[in-house]
């Protein structure tokens, strides 16, 4: 599927929003429908270059969406659960029973 992204393509340069391809959620995987995103402090490390991530990349580790798919997953996750996260794993998902927190 094609999705837009804040893509970083290099050390000092500012980022660039594009069009890239998504695969749908492998096993362990969920597809959320971002709602809302930030970029903090730590994501201006990968600008600076004083993180050693590959680049290109996409920055972001924090957001908010809707469970809109699953991969074979362990957890009872399924579309249309709200939820948000925070280094790029749900923290917390609205609508799945308390014993079973994401």
């Amino acid at each position: 599927m094609k999705i837009h992204a804040a893509i970083l393509n290099a050390v000092n340069t500012p980022f660039s929003v594009e069009e890239i391809d998504l695969d749908g959620p492998h096993a362990g995987e969920v597809l959320v429908k971002v709602e809302a995103a930030g970029i903090c402090h730590s994501d201006g490390h990968l600008v600076t270059g004083d993180t050693k991530h590959p680049r290109p990349c996409v920055a972001g580790h924090e957001g908010a969406g809707v469970v809109e798919d699953v991969g074979e997953v362990i957890a009872p996750l399924q579309p249309r659960f709200e939820s948000y996260w925070l280094a790029g794993f749900a923290t917390r998902v609205r609508g799945m029973a308390e014993e079973n927190p994401a």
